[in-house]
Parts: C-alpha cells; structure tokens; sequence
C-alpha cells in the first residue's frame, strides 16, 4: 500500500473505520484533481467539484459523503463532522452529475487551524431510500452507513483546507522512515497499520492450552473470527454458528503467531467450511463472502511445550 493510501486510511479511520480502497475516485474543482493531503484554500472550492467514480457496472450505485473533520477548530472539534455535500445513486464509471443530490454543496471555509476535508465513497445494495439530515453540524457519516445498510467506505479522497490568509500545514500522519530501515513484517490480511488492530499480547504460551477460547465482540454481535492457519472459522448471528472446530495450535518448530481477526458480516452468513486447514486464506475468504476488513483483532505467540525464548518485538 502507498503512502498516499495509508495517509488517507490514517485520516478517516477514526470515523469510518477500516476501509477497502477498491473502488477510484476522483475529485475535481474546476477541471484541477484533488491529491489526497493536498492543501486547497476556499477560492479554490467554491465551484461544486465533479467526482468520478470507478468500476464498470452501471447497475452498481454509491453514495458519496463530503465532511469536514475539524468543524469548527482541529483543537476543539463540537461540529464535527460537518456535512458539505451528499449525493446518493450515483451510477458505477460515471460521476455526481448522475446522482441524486440529497445535501446541495457548500464550499468548506474554516476560520480557524488546518481542517480534514473528507469524501467517502459507499456501494449501495439497491436504489437509495436516503433522505437529507436535518442539519450539517454533528452528522455523522458511519451511523448514517449503518442506517442505510452501506457498510464500509469502498472510496475515499481528502485534501486539507484552511482561511484564505493561513499558513502553515498539517502534520504528516506518516512518520519518516530512519535510512537503512525496513519495514516491520506484517500479517498479510491487514491493510491497515497494525498498531490499531493487533494489540501486541507479546506471552508465549505452551502446548497446555485451554478449551476453544471465548471471544466477546466490544459493539453488537461478532460475526466471524478466522485465523491465518485456519484453527477455528466462527460467525454468530442470532446464535453461534461454528464452520470449522477448534484445532489446539501445536507447533514441532519455532515460535508461531496465532491470530483472531474479526470481520463484520452484512447480513446473515452463507458460507462453507474450506476444504483444508492448511493454506487457508484470510484474504481471499474475506472477499469471496463480501466481509470487508478486519474490524477488530488479538493474537499470541505460541511454542512447543520445551520451547525456550520469545519472539523480538517490533519498536
């Protein structure tokens, strides 16, 4: 993933979550693309941009949200998020102008600090019933999505903007990299920086391990937990529904992680169990059953039952 993709991931995690950038989009003021972290002043925006959106389906529809973060300061941030512009059945490879303008534009025009200018892209599931908030101030973009059954953003764009006469710039949310240094082994199903998924547990434990362990999801209902080598496959809707038995971890060499990723379902599950433990793709499983990605995850390493030392932690 770019550094242009994890600074946008960086930006709107907090408020909408994890997010798949699979679909493009692509904004334009006045015939000018935006790039993500750019810096755009308000004579810059005042004209309704255009957005085009990727794919190549014209059955397939999107709404498209356009907030301000930072209403009405970065350092104290009541309004947030101030709703600017939302347009809804928008069709696959076109732009706004075939949607259906639920929130008519306004220019953004902070009057103090550097605001986050943020436009996420939702797949719909059929023709929008949407209709417009009552107000810009304090909308908030991810229960609007679970109102509207609209998932996780499958888009998303953002440029900084602050008064005409300001100066100055927002941080990067990506710190440099030392020379010489390379980057930290990941688990190959996460797209997003692991310190906000994997809280590290760092224990080793040995080969005396418990019955299958119970998992209790923060928000609502879990609705399936996979692990890369496929020891236990869970989803939970009304009751538990338990695709592949829990298999003991039980390593003959080495120090291995053992991962519980969390996923959340759109509706109730219909897959099958995989053919073998072995191989098994988080990934790929993810995407065949439409699950997005992970929303929640917790791991530990593991050893033979002799085992002696610990797996080096990343700084």
């Amino acid at each position: 993933m770019s550094s242009d993709s994890l600074g946008l991931a960086d930006t709107i995690r907090d408020d909408f979550g994890p997010f798949d950038h699979y679909v493009s989009v692509r904004v334009t003021f006045n015939n000018r693309a935006v790039v993500n972290g750019s810096d755009l002043r308000p004579s810059a925006i005042s004209i309704c941009p255009t957005v085009e959106v990727g794919g190549n389906d014209l059955r397939v529809l999107y709404t498209l949200v356009m907030v301000d973060l930072d209403a009405p300061s970065p350092s104290n941030p009541s309004l947030r998020e101030h709703l600017h512009w939302l347009v809804t059945d928008i069709p696959s490879t076109t732009n706004t102008n075939f949607g259906r303008e639920l929130v008519s534009y306004e220019c953004p025009r902070p009057s103090a600090g550097i605001h986050r200018i943020v436009f996420a892209l939702f797949r719909q599931l059929s023709r929008s019933m949407a209709s417009g908030p009552e107000r810009r101030e304090n909308f908030n973009t991810r229960r609007f999505a679970e109102l509207y059954n609209l998932g996780l953003p499958v888009g998303a764009a953002y440029f900084n903007c602050q008064r005409e006469a300001g100066t100055g710039g927002r941080p990067s949310t990506l710190a440099p990299r030392p020379s010489g240094a390379t980057a930290p082994r990941q688990p190959s199903f996460f797209r997003t920086k692991p310190s906000s998924l994997l809280r590290g547990i760092g224990q080793i434990l040995r080969l005396g391990l418990p019955p299958p362990p119970r998992v209790q999801a923060c928000n609502g209902l879990i609705d399936y937990i996979g692990a890369s080598f496929c020891s236990m496959v869970q989803s939970w809707s009304d009751t538990r529904h338990e695709l592949v038995s829990y298999e003991s971890p039980r390593p003959a060499t080495g120090i291995h992680r053992i991962v519980f990723a969390l996923f959340r379902q759109l509706r109730r599950s219909m897959v099958s169990r995989p053919e073998q433990r072995e191989n098994f793709n988080t990934r790929s499983f993810a995407e065949l059953c439409n699950l997005g990605l992970p929303v929640g995850a917790a791991y530990f390493n593991c050893q033979r039952e002799a085992g002696t030392g610990g797996r080096r932690f990343f700084a």
